[in-house]
């Protein structure tokens, strides 16, 4: 009798483990997908801003071993959902920015003119405050492209300037014909 009551007692704990367990990778999207895409990692300074009618905390990803900023991760206050990812390709100057709202993936070359230099010497983290006080800034493009008006050169053209936006920091522009 004890050897069923122990082995009821255990298959409701296993089983009530095993609930707690996915509820928990469930709230540790954030952990699960660092963890995977990182070796070893510490996260850093947090803002908490708004953005497309969300709250929004926005994170930095630090190397483990000496601190340097990797990149930086937003997720959904409420919910803890994982909206966006920018990660600093130091080899190829480069950023990868993911939208996980709208599952893209976008690699921003820097090289040029050494962009790359001067985007990853930016405190995110204090331009983000700027734009938390100053509602103008806020009125910009949080995360993606943005094109503005249309224009030609020559009869029947069609060209548009279109930006790349990471937390409302412009990260280059292109013309581009309609």
């Amino acid at each position: 009798m004890k050897k069923l009551i122990f082995g009821l007692i255990a298959s409701v704990m296993f089983s009530n483990f095993s609930f707690s367990n996915s509820t928990l990778d469930e709230k540790n999207s954030l952990i699960n997908f660092l963890n995977n895409y990182y070796n070893s990692y510490n996260l850093g300074k947090s803002i908490e801003t708004k953005a497309n009618n969300q709250c929004i905390i926005i994170s930095e990803v630090l190397d483990k071993e000496n601190g340097t900023i990797n990149g930086y991760v937003a997720v959904n206050k409420e919910s803890n959902e994982l909206l966006y990812f920018v990660d600093y390709m130091r080899n190829s100057q480069e950023i990868k920015a993911i939208d996980f709202l709208n599952n893209q993936t976008d690699i921003i070359n820097l090289k040029k003119d050494n962009k790359f230099d001067d985007f990853i010497k930016i405190d995110l983290i204090k331009e983000i405050k700027k734009v938390n006080l100053d509602p103008d800034i806020s009125n910009r493009k949080f995360w993606g492209t943005e094109c503005g008006p249309t224009f030609s050169l020559e009869e029947g053209s069609c060209y548009q300037s279109c930006c790349y936006y990471v937390f409302w920091i412009e990260n280059g522009c292109e013309v581009r014909t309609c």
